[in-house]
């Protein structure tokens, strides 16, 4: 049984004696963990006035040592324990001083098993330096910030000092999220979890994270029953990555915004009409490749130190065809969208006449205005009574800035209608500050809304079927979920799951209503 499973929901019946609480499974042959004598147990469990450096503990059979350097641990760790076997009795004993007054728990997760089946239990001694054992108890759950998911094999600490990283105290998240806490002294701690990636029980800055807000005072046993919400800090800021798209434009990401940064690429500051934004944080730019090998962005803002990232261009890449691509997805177009495509590179200009839009049930020709900007396509048309059509562009019917032709293109569309979608009426009256409304189906968000407080707002062109919805309490109302902060003692954006499901039908229209509990 692996250690960090060595505390969780099995401890909560870990009370005063060190027993057995569970039983791994080992076949029809024997399934029985070796059985404890208590009454051979050196010190007894619970002794007070502990001064040695070791205790002994015998079994009803002859047993064997399994993955100690993970299975066995001291709480708290003043010391690093090891155990040894002779025959039936186990020695578990270390070479550290312990501290004075102090309740001490050796946890025991599958540390000790059976020598014919392997079969394995989890035990705990508890022993007292001074004249009495703590016994005071704490639980809390940890969640996933975001999804509010319980979270399994989480760290979670008792800290004497707020900025601290090493717990006085630890225990670990079962299955349900709920870490449960034995032994422990009266006092004032600070609750913070971590996910231990590496082991070493000491909070990292790229682990994920979470803290209580508030002091834990602890005189007597509590079950909090306010989770704690762990996130991933947002981290240094920087450029996270640089793509080529041919034939002669890129995609910068950040974790920063860049709407306001001053961008040099090759040490020549890009204009606005060269940039499209797709996201706060990411942007498509354009630049001619022909004559580049390598490509150097560099980043700069008025409060913080520039960014760089460098590409290297491949020939075979620099020559790949010009090509429109549709903004629309499977070659079918909702009412709300537009019959538009997107190119790798600035319009320069268009010729009409290479340009055909046919009805495919009869073979007509559709009425149609062709309108470009920057590097997009639109085509403008009566939709009414239409629903299959083919678009059809000869070669070059494009030019771009960089004299580049594009290639032809045949594609078969669909036009979607009206009718084939649900609207649901939301009712969000119950929230008071600014929100963003994430639509849910299967798990995944399929929408996205931002909302200032109002009585209901309409959520179109819904395929049928049953959806979720996730609030974001926006804070900072700039429409996304923001992060915690350990160092700043910042807790991130609160997120409210509505997991009942609503039924969307194809045209149909549903009145719902959203309350926070």
């Amino acid at each position: 049984m692996a250690f960090r499973y060595f505390i969780g929901f099995l401890l909560s019946s870990i009370l005063v004696a060190c027993a057995q609480v569970g039983q791994i499974t080992g076949g029809e042959k024997d399934t029985v963990a070796p059985q404890l004598v208590e009454s051979k147990t050196t010190p007894p469990n619970n002794s007070i006035y502990f001064s040695g450096n070791s205790f002994s503990m015998t079994f009803d059979e002859f047993i064997q040592v399994n993955n100690p350097q993970q299975t066995l641990v001291m709480v708290p760790k003043h010391a690093r324990p090891t155990v040894s076997i002779t025959k039936k009795t186990a020695t578990v004993e270390w070479k550290e001083k312990l501290e004075a007054n102090t309740t001490y728990v050796v946890y025991l997760n599958g540390t000790i098993e059976d020598v014919a089946e392997g079969n394995d239990s989890l035990m705990a001694y508890a022993f007292s330096t001074g004249s009495f054992v703590d016994s005071l108890r704490y639980s809390v759950k940890v969640e996933d910030a975001f999804t509010n998911a319980p979270l399994q094999d989480i760290t979670v600490g008792l800290f004497n000092e707020k900025d601290s990283t090493k717990p006085y105290y630890f225990a670990k998240s079962a299955s349900n999220g709920i870490a449960v806490f034995n032994y422990l002294k009266q006092g004032n701690y600070f609750v913070k979890a971590f996910k231990d990636e590496n082991k070493d029980l000491e909070l990292q800055e790229n682990e994920l994270v979470g803290f209580k807000t508030n002091t834990l005072q602890l005189s007597q046993s509590i079950v909090d029953s306010i989770p704690i919400r762990l996130f991933k800090e947002r981290g240094k800021e920087q450029l996270k990555s640089l793509r080529f798209l041919p034939p002669n434009s890129f995609v910068l990401s950040s974790n920063y915004a860049l709407e306001q940064a001053t961008i040099r690429v090759n040490n020549e500051v890009l204009q606005a009409q060269q940039i499209r934004p797709i996201t706060s944080d990411s942007i498509q730019f354009f630049k001619a490749v022909k004559a580049i090998n390598e490509l150097e962005v560099i980043v700069e803002r008025a409060t913080k130190n520039s960014d760089t990232i460098t590409l290297r261009l491949t020939q075979k890449e620099k020559t790949e065809k010009y090509a429109l691509l549709p903004t629309f997805k499977d070659q079918k177009v909702r009412p709300n969208e537009s019959v538009s495509f997107r190119l790798n590179d600035l319009i320069e200009s268009v010729t009409s006449e290479k340009i055909r839009l046919v009805n495919k049930e009869d073979s007509t020709e559709i009425n149609h205005k062709v309108l470009f900007s920057s590097n997009e396509l639109s085509i403008e048309f009566e939709r009414s009574n239409l629903q299959n059509i083919q678009f059809i562009a000869q070669k070059g019917a494009l030019k771009s800035k960089n004299g580049l032709l594009s290639d032809s293109i045949n594609l078969s569309i669909l036009l979607r209608q009206e009718k084939e979608f649900g609207i649901i009426n939301m009712d969000l009256s119950a929230f008071k500050s600014p929100l963003v409304l994430e639509i849910l189906q299967a798990n995944k968000t399929i929408k996205s809304y931002s909302f200032m407080p109002s009585k209901k707002c309409v959520i179109p062109y819904l395929e049928a079927g049953e959806y979720q919805f996730r609030v974001i309490l926006d804070e900072n109302k700039n429409g996304i979920w923001d992060t915690g902060n350990v160092k700043e003692w910042k807790q991130p954006e609160k997120c409210l799951l509505f997991t009942n499901p609503i039924k969307v039908r194809s045209n149909w229209e549903i009145d719902a209503e959203l309350i926070p509990n």
